[in-house]
């Protein structure tokens, strides 16, 4: 399985607002030729999706998140990882402020709430003991506790 690859855009500021350029899979970045890197540069990356400076906590969370904790449930291993450089908007996305709630509070809240959905289903089995002859002698047979078989 390919690892899906996702950006999300924090507002421009004004110098740079004609140096992105992006569709909904593709992005272009273009430094300006007058830039301190000297010639003009451009790079295009290619993503799954591109979440623009309007998209939400709550957009990010049920598109990229959502579904990643979900499979969790069926079995499915995975991993999340939120990168980006000082002052790129990482910590927002995140942790949130005190209006919007950041991945890390939506991923426990939907975790805890499936663990409580899913309560019933999950297989305890209690230790079951034998004795050959000898009551003083008594061996667990087995023992098992699979808490995500469902």
């Amino acid at each position: 399985m390919e690892p899906e690859i996702y950006a999300r855009i924090k507002p421009l500021n004004y110098r740079f607002k004609n140096c992105l350029t992006k569709n909904d899979k593709e992005l272009v970045l273009s430094l300006p030729e007058n830039h301190k890197y000297g010639a003009k540069k451009t790079q295009t990356f290619y993503l799954n999706k591109i979440f623009d400076t309007n998209s939400t906590q709550s957009e990010l969370f049920n598109q990229v998140c959502r579904p990643t904790i979900e499979d969790l449930f069926s079995g499915v291993n995975s991993l999340l990882v939120f990168h980006g450089a000082s002052k790129s908007g990482t910590e927002y996305t995140i942790y949130g402020n005190e209006r919007d709630n950041g991945i890390i509070q939506e991923s426990f809240f939907l975790l805890f709430s499936l663990i409580e959905r899913h309560k019933s289903n999950f297989q305890e089995q209690v230790p079951q003991y034998y004795s050959d002859s000898d009551e003083s002698d008594i061996t667990p047979a087995w023992f098992t506790m699979n808490l995500l078989t469902y």
